[in-house]
């Protein structure tokens, strides 16, 4: 029959590369090869595949015809199983997929029969290894998410901090101008002076208390995350520097107008 047949390939502790003893169950559609194209892409007749399907199988039942081919997938299954680790095996499904079909194609087409497809569909081992694989990414896209989302606060914070300071020395400007064409001009002159210094310390107790945060979270981490908040922590100091310069510059305006 030229009937396309669904097969079920199942290897059971099989070792990888590393020794490690996998069940693994793959889906395999078979049939016999009764057409091939021609050098202009036209569908022609397989005489050779058919004749080869016919001396290999003719009076055999489907089973039987299920039985030798799942033999011989099963044994292609266990030699790629064997060239691989459990860690290449679980990350691209495809790739194993890919190899065995191309690995057993030989054989099929000596038989005169064409693999139509073939899909891994479950691995599976006694020691609990796979599972510990599962857990490891999942754990893993936590802790990125978590280091993304601890940089994020850190920055928007920075970036309220600059925020502030810009409005502070707007407000100073405006206070400036309005103070020296007025009588009050050194009680502003001092009350500028006052704002700027509680602008200053709620700036280095803000300062000190991320340092403190940042301190704390180093001690904790991960080793993956120490190196991650290390680069952090590098671009929050640069952005501390430049608001620091930017109070700095501030304060010595404030200085130069009550000089004046």
């Amino acid at each position: 029959s030229l009937e396309l047949r669904t097969i079920i390939i199942e290897t059971v502790s099989s070792a990888t590369a590393k020794g490690v003893m996998l069940d693994v169950t793959g889906v395999c559609q078979v049939k016999v090869s009764g057409y091939k194209e021609d050098e202009n892409h036209q569908l022609r007749q397989d005489d050779n595949a058919i004749r080869l399907a016919a001396q290999h199988f003719i009076g055999l039942s489907g089973d039987e015809l299920e039985t030798a081919v799942k033999a011989t997938m099963e044994g292609h299954q266990r030699a790629i199983l064997g060239t691989l680790t459990v860690e290449e095996v679980y990350r691209d499904r495809n790739a194993f997929s890919d190899q065995v079909r191309k690995l057993a194609a030989e054989d099929m087409r000596s038989m005169g029969l064409e693999i139509v497809s073939y899909t891994l569909t479950a691995i599976s081992d006694d020691e609990g290894y796979m599972a510990s694989l599962g857990v490891t990414q999942t754990e893993k896209i936590k802790r990125e998410a978590a280091e993304g989302k601890a940089l994020h606060t850190a920055e928007a914070g920075i970036r309220s901090e600059e925020e502030a300071v810009k409005a502070l020395l707007a407000k100073n400007e405006v206070q400036r101008k309005a103070a020296e064409s007025t009588a009050e001009l050194e009680l502003g002159k001092a009350a500028r002076a006052a704002k700027l210094n509680q602008a200053e310390a709620r700036a280095t107790n803000a300062r000190k208390l991320e340092e403190a945060t940042l301190k704390q979270q180093i001690v904790v981490a991960e080793a993956e995350q120490r190196r991650l908040q290390a680069e952090a922590e590098v671009k929050i100091e640069e952005q501390r520097s430049t608001l620091k310069k930017m109070q700095t510059e501030a304060a010595a305006e404030a200085t130069a107008s009550a000089d004046l």
